[in-house]
């Protein structure tokens, strides 16, 4: 992927998506509009501005994260991420600004080698059943993901929202669901027993598939000291925040 820094055309139709609460499809404009060309893997080049837009949302989240920081930084953006911490012991807050920001640029990034899938087989069957309880609709035990792109995430986005993030992220799980119990799944059945498919699974569950998506891309985990007490516990830098902030300057 080559990419330059954005136009003035694509800052406006990023803030237009970011003013409604739309993260995903203001990610998705901000990084399809200042890609200049993908690579394929035989070296071919793919320059067609409209063609670039729709491969950038079939990218991963992962990846359109990591190129929008990158393109904030080539715009002439700092790199500093400020946040407010508390210390798990002794309850400190620590503000980190100015000279005590992170440096994002210091964040380690992890790469997908190729197309991935996520297997992962289930701790407990999940069913889901009618309201008499007698008639299973749909049942999990074993299933596989790809990793979430950017378009998932508008896709989830435009059926719950932003106002119940948890089930946001369910949504956007769901959409990554490519097979279930060794069977193709169709969108439809995505939107209806998807979410319920989360919500219904152990939370053990749950977090490892979340942590399984989140392994790969801008790694966000940062170590703190407390200067009160001396624990030393690990945080998560803001790297939405960093975007956000991005786009104001």
């Amino acid at each position: 992927m080559d990419f330059g820094k954005p136009t003035g055309g694509v800052l406006a139709d990023t803030k237009k998506a970011a003013d409604t609460g739309d993260y995903y499809t203001a990610l998705a404009a901000f990084v399809g509009g200042s890609v200049k060309a993908f690579f394929t893997d035989d070296g071919e080049e793919e320059n067609d501005r409209a063609q670039l837009r729709i491969l950038t949302k079939e990218m991963p989240f992962a990846d359109v994260e990591w190129a929008s920081i990158r393109i904030l930084l080539l715009a002439g953006n700092d790199d500093l991420v400020e946040g407010m911490y508390k210390c798990p012991r002794c309850g400190a807050q620590m503000v980190c600004e100015g000279e005590m920001a992170d440096k994002i640029t210091d964040l380690p990034v992890i790469f997908l080698e190729g197309v991935q899938k996520i297997e992962y087989e289930l701790l407990h069957l999940v069913e889901i059943r009618d309201k008499s309880g007698e008639q299973v609709l749909a049942s999990c035990q074993e299933l596989v993901m790809h990793y979430p792109t950017i378009r998932d995430c508008i896709k989830a986005f435009q059926r719950t929202g932003i106002s119940d993030t948890t089930r946001l992220q369910y949504a956007v799980l769901s959409e990554a669901i490519e097979t279930v119990d060794g069977v193709k799944v169709a969108p439809e059945w995505k939107r209806m027993w998807g979410g319920q498919l989360f919500e219904k699974m152990d939370f053990d569950d749950v977090s490892a598939i979340s942590k399984k998506t989140q392994a790969a891309g801008q790694q966000s985990m940062i170590e703190k000291s407390c200067s009160r007490c001396g624990r030393t516990f690990k945080v998560e830098a803001d790297t939405t925040s960093f975007f956000a902030s991005g786009l104001r300057e």
